[in-house]
């Protein structure tokens, strides 16, 4: 099996890298010292946030015993995104987690991740539909 460390990005030249640097300015919906969450710029549902660790780390395969705490920050991250965002529903403003949420995560080539650097994207906002599973 190919590591996916052979599929790395640059620090220098990841956008994720950038946006956590301040190269590249986005809306901070939450950060903290391992995560950043910030909206996603071609979002699919009403809310369509991204949690990345401020780390480089290119997927879920790229973790190292070391990042534990950056992988429970990302899962917290996304609870508290979902805490705190809000959409419109059947005329009430609600938040997602109330309302519920997809939280997805793409791995390699074949799993269609498309930055080289680890990110969930936290969706909601609509009801999935079956043929999104």
């Amino acid at each position: 099996m190919v590591s996916s460390s052979r599929k790395k990005s640059s620090k220098e030249s990841c956008v994720f890298c950038k946006i956590v640097r301040g190269n590249i300015l986005v809306h901070r919906v939450f950060e903290d010292e391992h995560i950043l969450v910030f909206p996603d710029a071609h979002p699919k549902k009403p809310v369509h946030l991204l949690i990345i660790p401020k780390k480089h780390i290119v997927n879920v395969e790229d973790f190292s015993e070391a990042d534990r705490d950056v992988a429970g920050a990302l899962l917290f991250g996304a609870q508290r995104a979902a805490r705190i965002s809000q959409c419109l529903v059947d005329g009430k403003r609600r938040t997602v987690a109330e309302t519920g949420y997809r939280l997805l995560s793409r791995i390699g080539e074949y799993g269609g991740q498309g930055v080289m650097h680890m990110h969930i994207h936290l969706l909601g906002g609509e009801r999935m539909r079956e043929e999104e599973w």
